[in-house]
């Protein structure tokens, strides 16, 4: 089930005003991934109140394992076991009524109706990785704030499976500090036999040692996560253990947003390898992209992109975007060079017209080029000249090397005939392309245009 269906599912629940009312969750999964859980709510996929539910739907349980979106950490996934049957869990939601967990599903053709026990079991594999990137979020979150940043509150996180997002306020020394902590994290605190402690605290106990948001709203009693020197916080996420489960760290990007200084980074290294692969692929194919297009313009250029290494590590991928930065401006500014000389080519271009009757008022005023340099784009500074130096005219301009063809009324004319109607209506059976407005044209085609001009010319005569 995709997000775009997801989140339709939801404001459906969302825009029902009679769901009725449900006590507490109570949530397992801190020490659970499987456990059992009876019926105690349902809603069809319209977010209706219902006794029985088949196909897609909402159950709320008394208890649970699976973990529900908040404090940026995505909701588990997993099963529903009724005997042999298996039915997916796709999201929750522990909003929409305040604390309790909504689950969405698809039962398929099995039924499940109030009071039902059904067996519960979340993607240990995602459960896995969302703990592990969380705890990451927390170190990384305590490590700028209290010892590379001078208190600078970090914010706007998103725990995903593959990686996590954090925010901190733009400063001039930002990319030192991001630094400075990936430094910290992987020599001083991942993989090193450093225990988690929970503590439950009075929120006013909370404030006072700083641990609270300042305006946001808590239960009188909170759940504080501390890893000992690394973190220590108030959360409801999910936690590894120990620091040593967490055996990789890195950071993937970091961009200046406004005020804001926004990273993203993994304790996943399968995820981490595909996307640095990923960027670089993406990096390498821009500049060949660059490179074609200079090429284009001039066939007889040559240069020769460097061998770009994959990076594996941040330092590794800053040093390479550098060094693509720079290749980058070389291009652009050759680039720059070559579109002046085609520009200059363009203006100095002879170009004989043929000039031809098609109705007493009206004439037929025909360019053509055979260049593969020549697009349309290019041409329009000389095709402006054209509705210039003629009117009372049908302007086509055709480059058969290319394929393509521009045709317009110039704006003086006597002739009242819709250009893209006629177009539409007879593309698919010409096997052309391109459209444009009851004045002009922007046309592509395979073999040639003799036929639809001749048929063109044809009904613009009789109009």
């Amino acid at each position: 089930m995709d997000n775009t269906k997801i989140n339709a599912l939801w404001q459906n629940l969302k825009n029902d005003q009679n769901n009725g009312n449900f006590p507490v969750t109570i949530f397992n999964g801190y020490t659970k991934t499987s456990d059992h859980g009876t019926v105690i709510g349902l809603f069809n996929k319209d977010g209706k109140v219902i006794n029985e539910l088949t196909g897609v739907g909402f159950i709320i349980f008394d208890q649970t394992v699976f973990y529900a979106l908040g404090g940026g950490q995505i909701s588990d996934t997993g099963y529903l076991k009724q005997g042999t049957n298996l039915i997916p869990v796709y999201d929750l939601n522990k909003q929409i009524f305040k604390k309790v967990y909504v689950h969405l599903v698809d039962t398929g053709t099995v039924t499940i109706k109030i009071n039902d026990v059904l067996e519960q079991e979340i993607n240990t594999t995602r459960r896995n990785n969302l703990t592990k990137n969380h705890t990451a979020q927390h170190i990384l979150s305590y490590t700028i704030e209290k010892f590379v940043n001078d208190g600078e509150l970090t914010d706007s996180v998103l725990i995903k499976e593959e990686s996590f997002l954090l925010a901190m306020n733009k400063t001039d020394n930002w990319l030192d500090v991001l630094l400075q902590a990936r430094d910290k994290i992987i020599t001083t605190f991942i993989n090193h036999d450093i225990a988690r402690i929970e503590h439950q605290m009075p929120i006013a106990e909370a404030r006072a040692l700083h641990l609270a948001h300042p305006s946001f709203e808590y239960d009188p009693i909170v759940r504080v996560v501390e890893f000992p020197a690394a973190t220590i916080d108030l959360c409801g996420g999910t936690h590894v253990n120990n620091l040593n489960e967490i055996s990789y760290f890195e950071i993937w990007d970091c961009w200046v947003d406004k005020k804001k200084v926004r990273m993203e980074s993994s304790t996943n290294q399968v995820a981490t390898v595909h996307y640095f692969s990923t960027w670089a692929n993406n990096k390498i194919m821009e500049l060949q992209q660059l490179l074609d297009r200079i090429k284009k313009i001039d066939p007889q250029f040559s240069y020769q992109l460097p061998v770009l290494t994959t990076p594996t590590t941040f330092v590794e991928k800053i040093a390479l975007e550098n060094k693509i930065k720079i290749i980058e401006q070389e291009l652009t500014e050759i680039s720059k060079e070559k579109n002046k000389l085609l520009i200059q080519k363009v203006n100095e271009l002879e170009i004989e017209p043929i000039i031809e009757p098609i109705s007493n008022n009206l004439n037929l005023v025909s360019f053509t080029v055979n260049d593969e340099i020549l697009t349309l784009d290019l041409m329009r500074i000389k095709l402006n000249k054209f509705f210039q130096d003629y009117q009372n005219s049908l302007i086509y301009f055709n480059n058969p090397v290319l394929k393509y063809a521009y045709i317009s009324f110039t704006k003086v004319n006597s002739v009242n005939f819709n250009l893209n109607q006629y177009f539409q209506a007879n593309k698919t059976a010409l096997n052309l392309t391109g459209g444009g407005t009851p004045f002009f044209l922007n046309i592509t085609y395979q073999d040639n245009l003799d036929h639809f001009m001749e048929t063109l010319l044809l009904e613009i005569k009789k109009s």
